[in-house]
């Protein structure tokens, strides 16, 4: 074995990239918007099942 690790297709690891401040930015708030989509989307489709879950939670 050596000591150097390889990626699954044999290639030598990437060294990480550096990004600006803005770029961190950017990508902050990308995976905020996606986050506040996926609250959104996950609350509507538990208010769709809201009664339902209320009828097996009462029994």
């Amino acid at each position: 074995m050596t000591d150097v690790e390889t990626a699954a297709n044999g290639a030598p690891p990437q060294e990480s990239a550096v990004m600006p401040f803005m770029e961190h930015l950017k990508e902050f708030r990308t995976r905020l918007i996606r986050a506040f989509i996926a609250l959104f989307i996950t609350t509507a489709i538990s208010f769709v099942f809201a009664r339902q879950v209320f009828v097996i939670l009462l029994e």
